[in-house]
């Protein structure tokens, strides 16, 4: 009879841990199933945001790059007329037609 009762107290200490560990298990097993069946059915919507995301790091890559040329434009000007001395002058461009083009007024 001791020996019954030493091998139940033995498997009650035993039990115990594992039943919190399966509970555990239970418990966490529950929560993702939660949160699949939540983000499961957002999986459009969150496709269609990091599609915006890229086309908006494109743009910004695009925007910085443009930037960056024209700042390095600036640069060389800058640059240009500090060293050289140069002033910013307007040219106008005259077009003229060709001499067999012209209306003769003699007549």
């Amino acid at each position: 009879m001791t020996n019954i009762k030493q091998l139940l107290q033995k498997t009650n200490n035993l039990s115990r841990p594992m039943v919190v560990l399966i509970t555990v298990l239970l418990v966490f097993v529950a929560v993702q199933f939660m949160i699949l069946a939540t983000l499961g059915t957002k999986g459009g919507e969150i496709g269609l945001i990091r599609a915006q995301m890229e086309s908006l790091r494109v743009e910004n890559d695009n925007l910085r790059a443009a930037i960056d040329r024209t700042k390095t434009v600036a640069n060389i000007e800058e640059d240009m007329t500090n060293v050289f001395a140069l002033q910013t002058t307007y040219v106008e461009k005259i077009v003229t037609a060709p001499s067999d083009q012209f209306v003769s007024l003699d007549n």
